[in-house]
């Protein structure tokens, strides 16, 4: 049996945009709530994880995050926008070295179920 890999992008939750940010971390949150399979979830949410809408998701997926908070992984303001989350299994993942973009590598290593 495998597992589910999800890659998010939602809209900055500013200004107009807010509310879309808000109701597609919702409705993807309670997509992923619903997996039987173990699932991983990576992307830029374009928002710290001291966001409301990023603690509503982290609790609704009912998983956990493996970027350490602060860990700045995108550098035109050094803030912690990227994310990795995980339900079901195990893994690590940590940030690299700066490259040509304005985000930072994320390695993730699957560990186990």
């Amino acid at each position: 049996m495998g597992w589910l890999y999800y890659i998010l992008h939602p809209p900055p939750p500013i200004g107009e945009l807010a509310t879309e940010n808000h109701q597609y971390l919702a409705q993807v949150a309670k997509r992923i709530a619903q997996e039987s399979l173990p699932v991983m979830v990576v992307g830029d949410f374009n928002q710290s994880p001291y966001s409301p809408s990023y603690f509503r998701f982290k609790r609704d997926i009912q998983g956990k995050t493996l970027l350490v908070n602060g860990l700045p992984t995108w550098k035109p303001f050094y803030l912690h926008i990227d994310h990795v989350f995980v339900k079901g299994l195990s893994a690590q993942a940590k940030g690299l070295d700066w490259l040509h973009s304005d985000h930072r590598p994320i390695k993730i290593v699957y560990l186990s179920k």
